[in-house]
């Protein structure tokens, strides 16, 4: 049976707060530097069910249960961790591709693809903050920063971008660096309109949007967060 990458699982991860997934299912109280609510699991009176935002884990008190999103997904929904996987792919627009283990050239194949994805992050995380930095398009984005006491500083070390309100913007300039319209699906930076249509038509997942980057422990970009600017209520996605 083929299995997910550990870095397509690590991606997904990066890319979907556990506040966020959590909170889309039933209401989070803050409480402190983490939220709270009655747990889902088990019938109580007292809130003893804990999501903690630092650690990207929650945990019961009365019953117990506990530990990553994906566990979340997995004792709420009632589905396997495969499932529980392509339900927060889909969520944070991520392709999911299973492997099949073979030799040391099936081994070099995912290498590779994990290189170029890499490769890709990185170079649309520098796109996205040039376009921020220097396009007429993103003076609303930078205004908006402006106004939350974002400083330029800040700016430049999160290489926080912009995105821009085109559905191929993203697109057309990664087809010019060389990428191929099956990477930057797979990437999840491109969607297809429908996915059982492999062949149909893409657009740019994030449009018109202020871009964070997310990176793995060693600073490499992995995925990326947007807020919607025109809604400065919206929540990220």
């Amino acid at each position: 049976m083929g299995t997910i990458p550990q870095e397509t699982i690590e991606q997904i991860a990066a890319a979907n707060d556990i506040v966020e997934v959590i909170g889309s299912y039933f209401p989070l109280k803050r409480a402190g530097a983490n939220f709270k609510a009655l747990c889902p699991f088990h019938q109580e009176k007292t809130p003893s069910f804990i999501v903690s935002p630092s650690r990207q884990t929650f945990h019961c008190f009365g019953c117990g249960a506990g530990g990553s999103v994906f566990r979340f997904v997995m004792d709420y929904e009632h589905v396997d961790f495969p499932a529980a996987v392509r339900k927060l792919a889909a969520r944070a627009g991520i392709a999911v591709v299973t492997e099949y283990r073979g030799g040391a050239a099936d081994e070099d194949r995912r290498h590779a693809t994990r290189q170029m994805l890499l490769k890709l992050h990185a170079e649309a995380a520098e796109w996205f903050h040039e376009n921020l930095l220097q396009q007429q398009f993103a003076r609303p984005a930078r205004d908006y920063l402006e106004r939350r006491g974002i400083s330029p500083q800040t700016i430049e070390r999160w290489k926080l971008g912009f995105a821009p309100e085109s559905w191929d913007a993203f697109l057309t300039w990664a087809l010019a660096q060389g990428y191929t319209r099956a990477q930057l699906v797979q990437s999840g930076l491109v969607k297809l309109r429908d996915e059982n249509r492999l062949q149909g038509d893409v657009y740019d997942r994030f449009r018109a949007r202020i871009m964070f980057p997310i990176c793995n422990d060693i600073g490499e970009v992995i995925a990326f967060s947007g807020r919607i600017l025109k809604e400065e209520e919206g929540a990220a996605k």
